[in-house]
């Protein structure tokens, strides 16, 4: 009796999680309107964060100079506001590189953020985060955005692939080959 029921709990669980993967790939991206660097992420859905880029456009997206933040504290209040709404998170929440952060899916450690930055980057009024992200299937993502001068905050794009840059360089390769993916709705 025992190992049917195994079965049964097994074949449940992955018609769910075909389910909500249909649902996930099926879902229309809208593009989202600029959005205030202090709205809640409760107003927003992570469907407007979401943006496919033409080949050509991924090969430019990381063009030109973009100066090199590793640490979070460094990150003005406006652009840790703007990852909070993006990422869907009520307050920020990222670790700094090195730091403890929740890897995977069983809790260890409440309190624990599931992101952890690799490292970002700052042009102007144009930042970019690359970063890990934990939970169930942990990947590394790399979310590109601009704060105006009226702190309205303008979504480009974003990615997500099973391997992180070491440097800025490697990151803009990465993101010209097309390593890291904008086919599906992802949830920063």
């Amino acid at each position: 009796m025992r190992p049917r029921l195994v079965v049964l709990v097994a074949a449940c669980l992955a018609v769910v999680v075909a389910i909500a993967a249909y649902y996930r790939t099926r879902a229309a991206p809208r593009t989202p309107p600029p959005l205030s660097a202090f709205g809640t992420p409760a107003n927003y859905s992570h469907l407007q964060f979401h943006k496919s880029l033409t080949q050509p456009e991924k090969e430019h997206i990381l063009d030109g100079r973009f100066v090199i933040v590793t640490k979070t504290e460094a990150f003005p209040a406006t652009v840790k506001r703007a990852f909070a709404v993006i990422t869907g998170q009520k307050q920020f929440a990222l670790a700094n590189p090195g730091e403890k952060y929740q890897v995977t899916d069983v809790v260890d450690e409440p309190g624990l953020p599931f992101r952890r930055l690799v490292f970002a980057g700052v042009r102007d009024d144009e930042w970019f985060i690359h970063y890990e992200h934990g939970g169930i299937g942990r990947s590394y993502e790399v979310v590109v955005f601009s704060i105006d001068s009226e702190k309205q905050l303008h979504f480009i794009w974003g990615g997500a692939g099973a391997s992180g840059a070491k440097d800025f360089q490697e990151l803009r390769g990465m993101v010209s080959a097309g390593l890291f993916h904008d086919d599906a709705a992802y949830y920063w």
